[in-house]
């Protein structure tokens, strides 16, 4: 990682002098208390921290202001050192309404020499539905979140043999579905993949980044071609975390639209999850525009697991059921 960065200046707004430094490991501690309840319980912040800073792609940022950390960015770099994602960003309510982060972020998106800036968003976020914020942010694709929240012991029940053997795709094996067009069209239709909530194109530098969770993360594919050219089967990855409520959060992305193993794939899935936890879980599913949701809810329900809607804690109407990326030119 580079040196640290100091840079201070006035805010537009008040007397007060914002100091935007890069993070250090003594920060960690005032970083997750910077907001008590993002994302209703499932903050990600306590479990990345250390991998923010140990990571040569990622470069995280705190924003002091009157000597207390207020805000927090942390950057990534993809796609051949062309964008950058912002994987984390938060500012304290004691200093909302004053333009501050605006003014964080565009110090950092300049400070990481890219000309693409990409962030995944949910539906329900304010500025996402804005008018202004779309006439300067792209939409890229808009993805269907469906949320299963269950006590992971009940998965003790998911010892049936399944039909069919998964591959634990290789980096080899990624690459071929990202060159091969019948695949690449099937599996990625908008030209992008996400995984855990980071976008990426589709480029061959950007392979080795998908698993950035590293064991947290695991991936099943039975992607096959026909001979009349047609793509069967799915790629799928599952990322669990420890958070506040409930115990763990998983991040399951669909990629593929054919359900014919989609049991198999969610068995794999769970068993894992199985593995690393027996508590209280949350499993957000994301899948693309024309999957079959039916289809998904029918198998969880076959193991015993229901939908449960995913509502915002401090306005219960609205419901987080879309994952949306842009991106922009800086």
């Amino acid at each position: 990682m580079n040196m640290k960065h100091l840079s201070n200046f006035k805010m537009s707004s008040g007397p007060s002098s914002m100091e935007i430094r890069q993070a250090a490991a003594s920060d960690k501690e005032s970083v997750i208390c910077i907001h008590g309840n993002v994302y209703d319980g499932l903050d990600y912040i306590a479990e990345y921290f250390d991998d923010f800073l140990a990571c040569p792609l990622t470069t995280p940022y705190v924003a002091v202001v009157q000597n207390k950390i207020v805000g927090f960015i942390a950057t990534f770099i993809v796609d051949q050192g062309k964008t950058v994602i912002t994987r984390a960003g938060r500012l304290s309510a004691s200093v909302g309404g004053q333009g501050l982060y605006k003014q964080f972020q565009a110090h950092v998106l300049k400070m990481s020499g890219t000309s693409r800036h990409a962030f995944t968003a949910l539906n329900t976020n304010p500025a996402a539905n804005k008018e202004t914020f779309r006439a300067v942010n792209k939409l890229i694709l808009s993805k269907p979140l469906t949320r299963f929240l269950f006590d992971a012991h009940v998965l003790q029940s998911l010892e049936e043999s399944r039909k069919k053997t998964l591959n634990n795709p290789s980096d080899e094996d990624i690459k071929h579905f990202f060159s091969s067009p019948a695949i690449r069209k099937y599996l990625f239709p908008k030209e992008r993949i996400i995984v855990d909530w980071v976008p990426y194109r589709l480029t061959e530098a950007n392979i080795s980044l998908l698993c950035w969770s590293g064991k947290r993360t695991k991936v099943f594919s039975d992607i096959s071609v026909d001979t009349d050219g047609s793509v069967r089967g799915l790629l799928t990855f599952s990322t669990i975390i420890p958070v506040k409520r409930p115990a763990y959060n998983c991040n399951f992305d669909i990629y593929g639209t054919d359900t014919a193993t989609l049991k198999d794939h969610v068995i794999s899935h769970m068993r894992y999850i199985r593995v690393k936890t027996i508590d209280s879980t949350s499993l957000l599913v994301l899948v693309e525009p024309d999957f079959n949701i039916h289809a998904l809810e029918d198998v969880f329900r076959e193991i015993g697991m229901q939908r449960s809607e995913w509502r915002d804690s401090e306005n219960p109407d609205n419901i987080y059921s879309y994952q949306l990326l842009f991106e922009k030119e800086i």
